[in-house]
């Protein structure tokens, strides 16, 4: 059992049981580690299969046991929900509950399991099941128009920061850094000057730290890498390699391709259509790049890319996007 945080309920504590669980599915025997499934084999002579289930709630966190058996545990009606969740769950899935399902919606790519009964409560619980992450750094990432309420009293701030950009443009480089205690609003000014800047041309690079990285120095500048070379979870060390080579010029003596000015758009208009969470917009965005790609010579990256995409849309879909989508992946295999 996992328990990342028993003070607050909070969707960090969320995505982090999240994180540790499709990482725990990706490191069995089906997801390739056949060292793993080759000692577990010869010893008991059964293949490792993993299920998890996860469910947010309160808890009763204390020590218990006598003499020389003590155990920290957590109790309450929440492990026992989530040992009712990961029963449902199928070998090598995790399944999480509708209480977590608020907490990290948009942040992860969920199936729908409908509603299931379970047994300590009266009423049937909707479930789903995590299919990967989305990408999205933050809940404000994934927070559409009416998904946040008004910025109210801080003109000033904004203000001040957009000064600091009009400077930038008159080729003044500026440095800004906002500090204060958490909850103030620091990372939803950063936003709001983000949305107000999207039709500049501007080149966005963004590092975040992460309280759970915090053995890692430069664990910023690695994931900021890994978004940008776009890495796949799934990816062998050897592809990685490969793409960090080609953006490196290493071997040709060649320098990366510059960013062309149509790229750096196609690029705004799909981080706007994730924002607000419109899949066509953001299919017809992904279909321009792969194309822009695909004349650059980056085939095999524009159709990973759509076809991550396209995974999302069915055949009941039918429209005329998703047509053309299927005519252009058809095009790069």
């Amino acid at each position: 059992m996992i328990c990342p945080n028993c003070q607050h309920e909070n969707s960090q504590a969320a995505k982090f049981c999240e994180e540790c669980g499709t990482k725990l599915i990706r490191a069995c025997p089906g997801c390739g580690h056949a060292r793993l499934q080759h000692r577990v084999g010869a010893r008991h002579a059964v293949p490792l299969r993993v299920r998890v289930g996860i469910h947010t709630g309160l808890v009763v966190v204390g020590e218990m046991g006598g003499g020389d058996k003590h155990e920290h545990l957590a109790l309450g009606e929440t492990p026992n929900l989530a040992a009712r969740v990961q029963g449902i769950a199928e070998p090598d899935t995790v399944v999480i509950s509708a209480a977590t399902y608020r907490l990290v919606q948009g942040l992860f790519a969920c199936q729908v399991l409908g509603v299931h009964p379970l047994q300590g409560l009266s009423q049937p619980m909707a479930l789903y099941r995590v299919l990967r992450e989305t990408g999205a750094q933050s809940r404000l990432e994934v927070a559409g128009p009416t998904g946040l309420t008004p910025l109210v009293g801080r003109e000033q701030e904004v203000g001040l920061l957009l000064e600091r950009w009009a400077q930038v443009k008159d080729g003044v480089g500026q440095v800004v850094v906002l500090s204060g205690e958490p909850g103030i609003g620091k990372s939803r000014l950063v936003q709001v000057v983000k949305d107000r800047v999207v039709g500049e041309p501007h080149i966005r690079l963004e590092c975040r730290g992460s309280p759970y990285y915090q053995n890692s120095a430069l664990y910023p500048v690695i994931d900021l890498l890994q978004r940008v070379l776009q890495f796949r979870q799934d990816e062998a060390p050897h592809e990685k390699l490969r793409k960090l080579e080609e953006a490196l010029g290493v071997g040709a003596g060649l320098k990366p391709a510059p960013t062309t000015e149509a790229e750096i758009c196609f690029r705004q208009a799909i981080e706007i259509a994730r924002r607000q969470q419109a899949k066509s917009l953001e299919l017809r965005a992904v279909m321009s790049l792969s194309r822009l790609w695909q004349k650059q010579g980056k085939r095999e990256d524009a159709r990973q890319m759509l076809a991550e995409l396209y995974g999302w849309f069915t055949e009941g879909f039918d429209t005329a996007d998703w047509q053309e989508a299927t005519a252009l992946l058809e095009a790069f295999s």
